[in-house]
């Protein structure tokens, strides 16, 4: 039997006529029997908190990852670690320059938060939490745009971004990032490495799941795009 983690939100009545960052009333994880087809519904969280705006703050799970026995669950302003499969949770994480997190992925032991909103991707010491490396997504200074003495957790939105970056992934030892703007993968550990996914049409990538030797992107127009590292 094979089962599926789905992450996502559920959107308010309202929310798009509320305005950006204002959509999603309800974070929920769902696990999904593929050979049923059964979904169950494993975690919800429908309220927000310090960590949030005050009003209509945006509640839904992003792109996690499990890690032996914890899983690594992020909102768009908090981190947060389960046990797993029993989920009890374990620990929240949030920073102030945690902004419209895509992703969080476990690389060599670190922890990587891909926090859209400003452009970054943020290696936190997976015991302390602590943030040890910021990384910008165009390979620039990682306050070039933004102040580290912002709180943006509690700012709807930043954009336009500049890269919107999506995914961090690891291929043969190196870092890389999936950006939406770019329509690319970036090398993290060496800038001037990259590969363009679009393949000449303009779509808005997402993801970089490494697969048997293969790259797999999604696209917000509903593609999935297949490269070869």
């Amino acid at each position: 039997m094979a089962r599926l983690l789905i992450t996502g939100g559920m959107e308010r009545e309202n929310g798009f006529l509320l305005g950006e960052g204002k959509y999603y009333s309800r974070a929920r994880l769902l696990r999904l029997d593929t050979d049923s087809g059964e979904v169950e519904r494993l975690l919800e969280i429908s309220e927000g908190g310090e960590n949030y705006p005050e009003q209509h703050p945006n509640l839904q799970f992003t792109a996690g990852c499990v890690e032996g026995q914890r899983l690594w669950l992020p909102t768009d302003t908090e981190v947060h670690c389960y046990s797993y499969p029993d989920l009890s949770r374990l620990a929240t994480i949030s920073y102030p320059f945690f902004h419209n997190i895509h992703h969080v992925n476990v690389i060599d032991g670190g922890l990587y938060v891909v926090s859209t909103g400003l452009d970054l991707v943020v290696r936190l010491d997976a015991e302390t939490f602590e943030p040890v490396e910021f990384l910008q997504a165009e390979g620039k200074d990682p306050w070039s745009r933004f102040s580290p003495h912002v709180d943006y957790r509690k700012i709807r939105s930043t954009r336009p971004h500049h890269s919107h970056p999506t995914y961090v992934f690891q291929v043969d030892g190196r870092r890389w990032l999936t950006r939406c703007t770019q329509q690319d993968a970036v090398c993290l550990d060496d800038p001037s490495r990259r590969f363009v996914i679009s393949g000449g049409h303009d779509i808005g990538v997402h993801d970089g799941v490494l697969h048997e030797g293969l790259l797999y992107f999604s696209t917000v127009q509903g593609l999935l795009v297949v490269a070869d590292p």
